[in-house]
């Protein structure tokens, strides 16, 4: 994800660096609950390592400019 929009989305703080890594689009809070995900593999975009990221490692957040 090169340009992020404002609006909500999922992430996780990468395990090597601690900066954060987007894994995409979210419904806000209002709209749908947390959803129920399995792990996710991704490269931090910071350090360029990759992880796997288990659900109790994520969030939701919001981005705004």
């Amino acid at each position: 994800m090169s340009k992020v929009e404002p609006g909500y989305y999922f992430f996780a703080y990468c395990l090597n660096c601690k900066g954060e890594v987007i894994f995409g689009e979210a419904p806000s809070p209002e709209d749908e609950d947390f959803p129920k995900s399995t792990s996710i593999v991704k490269t931090c975009p910071h350090c360029g390592l990759e992880h796997t990221y288990k659900p109790r490692e994520m969030g939701r957040g919001i981005f705004e400019e």
